[in-house]
């Protein structure tokens, strides 16, 4: 009786240990399909950044032309406005001088 005890005391022992040498082996298992999954996380969170960063690199270049496009506009503006200037300017003495000449004829007209 106490062969086959310490027979099945052996038979128990080494039933454990392949139980838990399972156990560990299923546990690696689980631990790296969980390691893929979040390595495929931080994959798509990479490619996610890289895509934002490109939307933002497109939306600075795009505002940078827009502020050029409108300080190009403004110049011009600005350049109108003083040729504008320079013409009612230049207008208003050619007006003065016809006003004038217009006044000189009248009153060599009278003299004469």
């Amino acid at each position: 009786m106490a062969g086959q005890l310490f027979l099945s005391m052996d038979t128990l022992l080494l039933a454990v240990i392949a139980a838990m040498l399972l156990a560990i082996a299923m546990s690696m298992k689980v631990l790296f399909a969980i390691e893929r999954r979040l390595f495929r996380i931080d994959e798509n969170i990479l490619r996610l950044v890289n895509r934002v960063l490109g939307e933002e690199d497109l939306i600075e270049r795009l505002l940078k032309q827009e502020e050029a496009e409108l300080e190009k506009l403004e110049e011009e503006l600005a350049s109108s406005k003083r040729s504008s200037a320079k013409r009612t300017s230049a207008k208003k003495s050619a007006r003065k001088t016809a006003r004038k000449t217009a006044k000189r004829k009248k009153t060599s007209r009278k003299k004469a």
